[in-house]
């Protein structure tokens, strides 16, 4: 997660200090995406998509920006975004970024 949160692992149920941080790469594949039309609390719409990060690395679930039409199998790279005070994570197509 992204921030970094003690909420626990949606894979194995660790929590709190049974976490820990990992530096991961900031580019993967997009495996699968949808598009959100209805959220009480975020402007819609919007699109989340599942990211395998590396070759064969971690799944990452996580917004996706907007500027272009995903496809799965896109190579995707994350970018740090300040929304109203707050940062979050959000991958774009990998041309999209400058490292």
């Amino acid at each position: 997660m992204f921030p970094a949160q003690a909420y626990g692992c949606t894979s194995c149920g660790a929590f709190g200090d049974e976490l820990g941080i990992s530096e991961l790469p900031a580019e993967g594949t997009l495996l699968t995406f949808a598009v959100v039309h209805r959220h009480d609390r975020h402007p819609v719409p919007f699109t989340l998509g599942e990211i395998e990060i590396g070759s064969d690395g971690p799944i990452v679930r996580a917004l996706l920006g907007d500027g272009h039409e995903p496809a799965i199998g896109d190579r995707v790279r994350a970018r740090v975004v300040e929304d109203e005070g707050q940062q979050r994570l959000e991958f774009v197509a990998a041309t999209e970024v400058n490292a």
